[in-house]
């Protein structure tokens, strides 16, 4: 089927009442294209072609790169939803505050793919999962005037250095939990998050959802981080998100139906 008849197909669904209709109407149509024929349509939908087209879904474009250029983080890309970029961003501001690097191990995971290496064992309903959280070691200047790393042991041991205590005082004080203070089942010391999960468990869920679903938007459709959705940005026709490109919207009718009254 192409796309203008798909479109037509469309517009006919959406202009029915009820799903009896439905089934009636899409049963007429298999039966058509079968025999070679168009069958009386359904009275409700004799001028659907001249609905206005149902608004299409946005795409969720949850899973995106923190931009790190000219700040103190090193370490592996960090993925998140762009809803916890302020979170990174405070951390950015601690780290510069206190003269420490931020080394990232891990942030965006996926809830069905094993975690290696883990510190601990990771959680079923992990910050994780909604691109709400980021894991780290932290890299602070040694007696010697050299950088450091302090990692898991190091962060949540007696002797941390006093930068890194500092660091981490001042990303709980701008909100966020470390995982140095959980203790069920025990200690995650490289773990930051917003507690996302405890907070708003509905938007938890939602997140983890659109995170697996998340796409690259085009040139056309550019992700709106403020609503994690490809938004459309073509002020004249659609925007074909294969090229990337805004098109000309065209009248699907054939010229040669006129007085028809039908769309091929």
């Amino acid at each position: 089927m192409d796309s203008d008849r798909f479109d037509r197909l469309a517009r006919t669904v959406a202009a029915m009442e009820t799903r009896r209709g439905v089934i009636r109407h899409m049963t007429r149509v298999l039966l058509g294209s079968w025999v070679g024929f168009r069958l009386t349509p359904h009275p409700s939908a004799t001028h659907a072609q001249d609905l206005p087209l149902p608004p299409l879904a946005r795409a969720a474009c949850g899973r995106q790169l923190y931009d790190t250029d000219g700040k103190p983080f090193r370490g592996v890309p960090i993925e998140a939803h762009p809803d916890f970029f302020p979170a990174l961003d405070a951390i950015d501001q601690c780290a510069v505050t206190h003269g420490v690097e931020v080394e990232a191990t891990g942030s965006l995971r996926d809830p069905n793919v094993p975690v290696r290496g883990a510190i601990v064992d990771p959680a079923e309903y992990s910050n994780h999962h909604a691109g709400h959280a980021i894991d780290t070691n932290v890299w602070y200047m040694n007696s010697a005037g050299d950088m450091q790393r302090c990692a898991s042991s190091c962060m949540d041991g007696n002797n941390r250095p006093q930068a890194v205590t500092d660091f981490i005082r001042c990303v709980k004080a701008a909100g966020l939990r470390w995982g140095g203070n959980f203790r069920n089942p025990k200690s995650d010391p490289v773990h930051f998050d917003d507690g996302l999960n405890l907070s708003d468990p509905n938007a938890f869920r939602r997140k983890v959802a659109d995170m697996g679903d998340s796409v690259e938007c085009s040139a056309c459709d550019p992700c709106n981080l403020e609503t994690a959705l490809c938004e459309d940005i073509c002020t004249t026709g659609t925007c074909n998100t294969k090229s990337g490109v805004c098109e000309e919207t065209t009248d699907p009718c054939d010229p040669s139906d006129t007085g028809v009254g039908q769309c091929r």
